[in-house]
């Protein structure tokens, strides 16, 4: 019984956030960029150290779904090369944000990398 309620009780703890306004969505997406662009630990951080990128690049990233960026397009480079650009573009889009919308809905957000 009492292993029961811990694996209840863990699945609970692990299912996603449903956002179901533009503002929700942006505040947490925003959120979980920084943390991933944040040194030492960020993955976003780590793999810009890994491949040398440098710049800012200001991205237009449609979220749907459980939380899958399903369009990434630049908006802004400065100080930046298109290499740079690429590589993080590609990595934006196997980002898996810890949230999910309503089915059949999307949202855009900017967002600016600083590298």
């Amino acid at each position: 019984m009492f292993s029961l309620l811990i694996v209840s009780l863990s699945s609970q703890a692990q299912k996603k956030q449903l956002l179901s306004t533009h503002e929700a969505v942006e505040q947490q997406a925003f959120l979980e960029l920084a943390q991933a662009i944040s040194p030492p630990d960020g993955s976003l951080y780590k793999f810009g150290i890994k491949n040398k990128i440098v710049g800012e690049y200001t991205f237009r990233l449609t979220l749907e779904k459980d939380g899958q960026v399903t369009s990434v397009f630049v908006v802004d480079k400065k100080n930046g090369n298109i290499e740079s650009q690429n590589q993080l573009k590609d990595k934006i889009f196997d980002f898996q944000f810890d949230f999910k919308m309503p089915k059949k809905q999307d949202f855009k957000i900017n967002y600016t990398f600083k590298f």
